[in-house]
């Protein structure tokens, strides 16, 4: 009987200890399930803050900061001001610069976050890089965009043309997004390739999986997709552990009050004088000369003159800029022969913005040029300019902006005159293209031909 009960006794403490190991296990698997929850919505609101941060960042500049240097514990964007180089590409959040605490730009796993950022030479972290405040919403004549592909202070480009071509690749869960403006990387619990908190930072390992290696690249394209099993470890080329967050440009620029307008169409007329514009007028290629005294484009027409009476108008391309010109004087307006070209416009403006071609300073000599503006026959001002951008080692193209003030005009004869060298002495001749032009209401803020760039302007 005894043997019985101690059997019995021995049963139930097995027992009890099994219950015991399973609630045990029940417990660890639990309390993991809750940590690992507890880290996913830690990381999620880290994302959430530094993304809300870089979104009043573009509201308040108009641009994207650079990233800080992951090895440093600064929080500095790296450089500190508007930049298209990024010092530290591959960098971290720059937690000082965008104004959130330290803690917010680390993940639970004790690393600092990865920042990365469309930039370069048309990218976001340049001054106005992120601003389309100078785009048009509805624009007739849309004229691309200026230097750094930004929009242009004549409102003549559109969203389209400011997006185009901007912007980082993230393949999330295999669907793959274009015209991204940053991504935020947690490198997860492996913390393969991260950098930890602190400074001096070192980086951890590099992973051996192909998709983690690409969110440790500058410019991606990056990678978001599920978590690899369990039993998959770190150094398995199968390992994946990272978690992402992006935004897209132009999502990001208009919900921080950054978007394009609907300008007024203070552009009356636009037009550049290239290939295409004289083929759609001609209704054919244009030669060296067009055969035509008088060509009709949108908005304008050319003719040419000379000391005779009408001339063809010629057509070159000088140091890759196009233009017209008078036939007879070679490839564009001499002052040789007293040429010239009217342009006749179809809407009374105020200002005009032109862009001449093979307009430059050649030693002490300058091309110069003569702007008569009339108001049908009735001449309201006489206006000469001078070439400033040297003939070295190309000839320039040269523009400029002429505003008439309180009186309307329709039609600008333009000559060509001899220079008029420094210190005085011999002269020469002037020959140069008319490259394009545009004129501008008086509501116009200023008025710049479509091939106007701050480096080829004169005053």
């Amino acid at each position: 009987m005894m043997r019985s009960q101690r059997g019995a006794s021995g049963l139930f403490v097995a027992v009890i200890l099994l219950i015991a190991a399973v609630a045990a296990i029940a417990v660890y698997a639990l309390s993991r399930g809750a940590a690992k929850v507890e880290r996913g919505s830690q990381i999620a609101g880290s994302f959430k803050i530094v993304q809300d941060a870089l979104l009043q960042y573009v509201a308040a500049n108009g641009r994207l900061p650079c990233p800080a240097n992951p090895a440093l514990d600064s929080g500095d964007s790296d450089p500190a001001g508007a930049s298209t180089a990024c010092n530290s590409p591959t960098g971290t959040v720059p937690w000082k610069e965008i104004g959130v605490r330290r803690e917010d730009a680390i993940d639970p796993w004790a690393a600092k976050i990865s920042y990365r950022v469309y930039s370069g030479g048309t990218g976001l972290t340049q001054t106005d890089g992120a601003s389309m405040v100078d785009c048009d919403t509805v624009e007739p004549s849309p004229q691309g965009t200026a230097g750094g592909g930004l929009c242009r202070a004549t409102h003549d480009t559109t969203e389209v043309q400011f997006l185009n071509g901007k912007g980082l690749t993230v393949n999330s869960f295999g669907t793959v997004n274009s015209g991204i403006a940053y991504v935020l990387i947690s490198h997860g619990p492996s913390g393969l390739g991260a950098f930890p908190a602190g400074a001096p930072a070192i980086q951890k390992p590099l992973p051996a999986s192909v998709d983690e290696i690409a969110n440790l690249a500058a410019a991606g394209p990056f990678v978001a997709k599920a978590a690899s099993a369990q039993g998959i470890g770190p150094d398995d080329p199968a390992h994946f552990d990272d978690l992402l967050v992006f935004a897209e440009i132009g999502d990001l620029i208009r919900r921080a009050g950054r978007g394009a307008r609907d300008w007024p169409d203070s552009i009356v007329t636009s037009v550049t004088f290239n290939s295409a514009t004289l083929t759609a007028a001609l209704g054919a290629a244009p030669g060296a000369d067009t055969g035509q005294s008088t060509i009709a484009f949108t908005g304008v027409t050319a003719s040419a003159f000379d000391s005779g009476g009408s001339e063809n108008i010629s057509f070159s391309t000088v140091d890759g800029v196009a233009g017209i010109g008078g036939a007879s004087g070679g490839s564009g307006i001499s002052s040789n022969g007293l040429e010239g070209v009217t342009l006749a416009f179809g809407q009374k403006a105020r200002k005009l913005g032109i862009t001449f071609s093979d307009f430059g300073v050649n030693g002490q000599f300058a091309d110069r040029a003569e702007l008569r503006f009339f108001d049908g026959a009735t001449l309201l001002a006489t206006t000469v300019v001078q070439a400033c951008n040297t003939h070295n080692p190309t000839d320039p193209p040269a523009s400029f902006t002429i505003d008439l003030g309180t009186v309307d005009f329709d039609n600008v004869e333009i000559r060509a005159l001899v220079t008029t060298p420094n210190g005085g002495g011999s002269t020469r001749d002037s020959t140069f293209l008319i490259a394009a032009v545009a004129t501008c209401s008086s509501t116009a803020t200023t008025c710049q031909s479509p091939l106007y760039d701050s480096s080829n302007a004169c005053p």
